[in-house]
């Protein structure tokens, strides 16, 4: 009896806590994740908590509101099986109105399927930060490189995602934004990675939200902050 007590206290809280994470909020600076399954949090236990915006919100604290919109299996090529252009977060990450947007997206563009060499990959990233930057919010926008694969799991390959990121830091040195090389980060960490080798575990998703942070991207839009 006490045990259903303790479920009916605790399970409408935890839905209260998720729901307000949906909300947008006027009262502080709004951070849009962009990604597939590797911002999504696929596999993680309590994704809502563990996934890479989730750790970063813990870091970056109330005054900032960190909103996941990744979506399993997308592509950031237009013409890959499943584009993040079509996907309805995409609409979604665009009335959230975002301060900042951070992309993490190339992973399942990687794919044998999907890969269409280096130029139109690049092409499709360069207008996908356009896209943001033209917002009426007007967010800053950083870029990061898809993390290192440890298994050609999906059909992923490693040597696709080098090319993809190196030319991805290429870009955003060119278009004068920031960025975090993610795939360079996670170099020689395969146990921040789950059975697959390709989605990052709770350990890779803190490193991931760890290393925003402290490159202070972030924390240097302080006086965006509505007054």
């Amino acid at each position: 009896m006490k045990r259903k007590l303790l479920l009916l206290i605790i399970i409408p809280f935890i839905f209260s806590l998720l729901s307000c994470q949906t909300k947008v909020r006027t009262d502080a600076m709004r951070i849009a994740c962009i990604g597939d399954s590797l911002t999504y949090g696929m596999f993680l236990p309590f994704r809502s908590f563990n996934s890479y915006p989730s750790q970063l919100q813990k870091l970056l604290g109330a005054s900032y509101q960190v909103k996941n919109f990744g979506i399993i299996g997308t592509t950031l090529q237009k013409e890959g099986n499943n584009p993040y252009w079509q996907q309805e977060g995409f609409t979604q990450s665009d009335d959230f109105a975002p301060s900042v947007v951070i992309i993490m997206l190339g992973s399942n563009d990687a794919k044998t399927i999907n890969w269409k060499g280096e130029e139109i990959f690049l092409a499709d990233a360069r207008a996908l930060v356009l896209h943001y930057q033209n917002l009426p919010s007007r967010p800053q926008v950083i870029l990061l490189t898809p993390p290192t694969a440890y298994s050609s799991s999906y059909s992923i390959s490693e040597e696709t995602l080098a090319i993809m990121s190196k030319g991805l830091v290429a870009l955003s040195k060119e278009m004068n934004i920031p960025f975090v090389d993610i795939h360079e980060k996670t170099a020689e960490h395969p146990q921040w990675f789950f059975f697959d080798g390709i989605h990052t575990n709770t350990f890779g998703a803190k490193a991931i939200a760890t290393e925003l942070y402290q490159k202070e991207f972030l924390l240097t839009h302080e006086e965006q902050l509505p007054k």
